[in-house]
């Protein structure tokens, strides 16, 4: 049997993408709907919705526990609440 990585990286940090190929919190369906559509460099590119994202950092640290990922949280979880206060 072989297993297959739920994640594509394409890079190193600081430039490091991580491209999810399976979605075990989250519908990928009802994720590509919340899908945002950014373009650089005139390519449009699908990026996951915040909250989301959320949702799936919380899985990564049930997961791995890594502090990266605490960080990470707790910075989406801060950006959520100023940007739910600038449009309340």
């Amino acid at each position: 049997m072989f297993l297959v990585s739920k994640m594509v990286v394409i890079g190193e940090p600081p430039l490091k993408i991580e491209l999810l190929k399976k979605l075990d919190t989250v519908d990928f369906r009802y994720a590509y709907e919340r899908a945002r559509t950014v373009t650089v460099d005139n390519v449009p590119i699908k990026v996951v919705s915040l909250d989301d994202l959320i949702l799936l950092k919380k899985a990564a640290i049930k997961g791995r526990s890594k502090a990266r990922d605490t960080e990470d949280l707790s910075f989406l979880e801060k950006l959520k609440a100023k940007l739910t206060k600038k449009r309340g």
